[in-house]
């Protein structure tokens, strides 16, 4: 591939296929250098993978192709350096992949990935305004099938959701269980309103309904 790189490109197509091969090989190369933890030299890998990308876009490529390999260099920098303790840089790799728009579904993937990490980033730091602005961004997946298909990412919305907004929190006790069907009645306290919970709600999820649930004390969002 890099041999490729030093002749000259028969078209676009050809340059791009080139480029973004050599960016998601770089990624790979990065990744399997963090886990080995040499931080520099992954940073230099996904650094780059994100040259690559930026050459293509300079040339008015549109292709999916470049933005998805740019936007996963971006989350695994902004990864690679909360890891490291590098917060400004973290928070600037995380947000160039926040602010792209996601024309694919793996874009889409490292974008709400990406905003789940400065979610959690804020959450941390108890920056509840900032907090509560990466939460509303996230509305631009609430019908997406990304979170159907991960259940885990809806998990970790709740989370933020309900530091950010304690207010909307409701408190009461389980009054009744079906194991058979995996959801439970909650009463809530000072007051007779009832509301169903699925296993899949709770935090963490439950792969099913015990029993020995009955008349737990339970916070909760309705």
């Amino acid at each position: 591939l890099n041999k490729a790189l030093n002749s000259k490109f028969d078209s676009v197509k050809h340059e791009i296929i080139c480029r973004t091969s050599l960016a998601e090989n770089l990624i790979g190369w990065g990744d399997f250098l963090c886990k080995d933890r040499n931080f520099d030299e992954a940073e230099n890998k996904y650094l780059l993978a994100v040259d690559h990308c930026m050459v293509m876009l300079e040339t008015n490529s549109r292709d999916a192709k470049v933005f998805n390999a740019l936007s996963k260099a971006n989350l695994r920098k902004g990864q690679l350096y909360l890891r490291t303790n590098q917060d400004f840089k973290a928070l600037t790799a995380l947000k160039n992949v926040c602010n792209s728009n996601a024309l694919s579904f793996k874009q889409g993937q490292y974008k709400l990935e990406a905003l789940l990490l400065l979610g959690e980033y804020f959450m941390k730091a108890h920056n509840v305004r900032e907090l509560q602005s990466t939460i509303l961004a996230l509305d631009e997946f609430k019908a997406s099938d990304i979170l159907r298909r991960n259940p885990n990412y809806a998990e970790r919305i709740s989370k933020l959701n309900q530091y950010a907004y304690p207010e909307n929190l409701k408190r009461g006790i389980i009054q009744t269980v079906n194991s058979e069907r995996g959801f439970v009645i909650i009463k809530e306290y000072n007051s007779e309103e009832t509301y169903l919970g699925h296993k899949a709600g709770f935090i963490p999820t439950l792969s099913s309904i015990s029993p020995s649930l009955k008349s737990l004390q339970v916070t909760f969002s309705a």
